[in-house]
């Protein structure tokens, strides 16, 4: 399980809300919308992205990424692509 990158280790609260995150996935839930409530700055994309990195990417599934800026948008591919190694499938909706 990925909960260090070169750059950023996970706080202990995200270390839990990716477990949580993976119990909840695991328990037949595949289908279904997970909700991450952390605060504003408490690192939602990074805990989101440690839960993709483990749980999908490495299985060869796809995952819609959603954002209602383009900024986060942008952050959430550069931190996939450049950070986990995950293929994007067209990081140029970013900058539109």
């Amino acid at each position: 399980m990925i909960l260090r990158s070169s750059a950023k280790i996970l706080r202990s609260y995200q270390r839990q809300a990716v477990d949580q995150l993976t119990r909840f996935y695991a328990g037949g839930r595949a289908n279904r919308r997970g909700y991450l409530p952390i605060a504003p700055g408490g690192g939602k994309t990074l805990t989101a992205q440690t839960f993709v990195a483990n749980n999908y990417s490495k299985l060869g599934k796809q995952v819609v990424w959603l954002a209602w800026d383009r900024t986060l948008l942008s952050q959430a591919i550069t931190e996939l692509t450049g950070q986990y190694q995950i293929e994007c499938a067209d990081a140029r909706l970013a900058s539109l």
